[in-house]
């Protein structure tokens, strides 16, 4: 490999990167001690004006904790050759197994998670004598990385950033896009509104708060008795726990911003599923539900991302057990309407996660173990539903394995107590919560809340609640 295909893979780490050095400032103060150990060797050839370098900047938030004041990130140039002492070139680090990557075509607002990477190896190189930097605000166009959050225990990323296993794709036009109205085949829920067009085919329309509509036709699937065959199938499959009604504090006073204050919260009693929506049952609805198949989902519902981990209608060999990923807000919700079931709210979620403990920071007390969930990377992927300790009402994967839907739109708490509280009726993220299975110990506290943008699909799953 020549000395310019080095160079342009590690531009290609930097891009990876991209939404992290556009938000550094937000993201630095919080993130996670390990990740920041991961990639700041890559991370050479970003100065700051004053000359200092990136990794100088991580090595110096990691022995104290907090970033210098009044600085931005910029980039050196893969074009630009660095220059070492007394005019000699400095090899780049050396490019990982398996030769160069090129990077997805990606998109989308910077407001994203950082992504495990490759660390480089040796000193960074100084940008050559008279060098300018380029401003970081021109990054803004390039590609996201896949979005994940940190794998370290000590402190964990990220103030106010989304932390899902993939990239930012954007979202629809118009803010505020909410569920008014969402047909789908097959089940006894028909509150959208149908058109008739072409050859007889019906029109599935989403309305959202600014009035519009989004139309996505739908195409010819499993007949009426098929389509009702296969509900059948997973409704017998579920199991629904019922959720004492009770009053808990809500939050946490010494987490994250997000999660203060810590307030009253009186609850109405409900039913949760045990168990996250599995590969095979999420398979069965798009089955039925054609129109929310991979090849067939409206754009505008999931951000490029989709099933990601499905080829067409097939989910991956021996994981009919694993909770089915990759699935936006969107789709979580028309799943839950077609089984005449709903979403929890962000209350009822953290209430049932909490498992009738009182002020404890985990579903099954203040000590996180591998005995409870699957997170920190220590399993390479998704578990199967239920391989972990249920905590005191019965529920498993409330911590880890995959982060969880919610139904409410993300908002500040108040110190106000509240009564069955269902979040704003309008927003621009969504909530989702619990953890997945490369979060650290801190994201699967019970108050650890993540404002994510519904068209997400990254590690987040689906759990019921009626």
């Amino acid at each position: 490999m020549d000395y310019l295909q080095q160079l342009e893979w590690r531009n290609f780490l930097f891009q990876s990167k991209v939404r992290v050095l556009n938000e550094l400032r937000n993201y630095i103060e919080s993130a996670d001690t390990y990740e920041l150990q991961l990639f700041a060797n890559d991370l050479g050839s970003v100065f700051t004006p004053d000359g200092k370098s990136l990794r100088e900047i991580l090595l110096h938030v990691l022995s104290t904790g907090t970033a210098p004041a009044g600085w931005q990130p910029f980039r050196f140039p893969s074009v630009v050759p660095p220059m070492g002492s007394g005019g000699a070139h400095v090899p780049p680090p050396p490019p990982p197994p398996g030769g160069i990557s090129a990077p997805p075509p990606m998109g989308g607002p910077s407001r994203g998670a950082v992504s495990p990477s490759v660390s480089g190896t040796g000193t960074p190189p100084p940008p050559p004598p008279g060098f300018v930097p380029e401003a970081a605000g021109n990054l803004a166009s390039a590609p996201p990385p896949p979005s994940s959050d940190s794998v370290g225990v000590p402190s964990d990323s990220l103030g106010g950033s989304n932390i899902s296993g993939t990239p930012d794709m954007g979202a629809p036009q118009g803010t505020g896009a909410a569920l008014k109205g969402l047909s789908v085949s097959g089940g006894d829920v028909e509150e959208g509104t149908g058109k008739q067009t072409g050859e007889g085919a019906s029109v599935q329309t989403l309305e959202t708060e600014e009035s519009s509509t989004v139309e996505t036709p739908q195409v010819e699937g499993a007949s009426a008795t098929e389509s009702a065959a296969l509900k059948e199938e997973v409704l017998s499959s579920l199991k629904m726990v019922d959720i004492p009604g009770g009053s808990f504090v809500m939050g946490a006073n010494d987490g994250r911003e997000e999660e203060k204050p810590a307030h009253k919260v009186n609850l109405s009693s409900y039913k949760m599923s045990a168990y996250l929506v599995t590969n095979k049952q999420y398979r069965a609805f798009v089955l039925a539900n054609p129109e929310w198949q991979k090849d067939r989902i409206n754009p505008d519902f999931h951000d490029g991302k989709y099933l990601d981990d499905w080829e067409g209608n097939e989910y991956p060999e021996g994981k009919d057990d694993h909770p089915v990923a990759f699935v936006s807000f969107y789709a979580a919700e028309a799943f839950a309407r077609w089984l005449g079931k709903r979403l929890p709210t962000e209350a009822e979620w953290e209430f049932a996660a909490r498992g009738g403990l009182v002020g404890k920071k985990f579903p099954n007390g203040d000590k996180m173990n591998e005995k409870i969930a699957n997170f920190a990377k220590r399993y390479s992927g998704t578990t199967p539903v239920g391989q972990f300790d249920p905590n005191g009402y019965g529920l498993y994967d409330m911590a880890g394995n995959l982060f969880e839907w919610t139904a409410d739109w993300f908002s500040k708490y108040t110190e106000e107590e509240q009564t069955d509280p269902k979040g704003p009726s309008s927003g621009d993220y969504k909530v989702i919560r619990g953890g997945s299975w490369i979060s650290s110990a801190m994201t699967l506290r019970v108050s650890f809340r993540i404002d994510e943008e519904p068209e997400r699909c990254g590690y987040i799953g689906i759990r019921l609640a009626e």
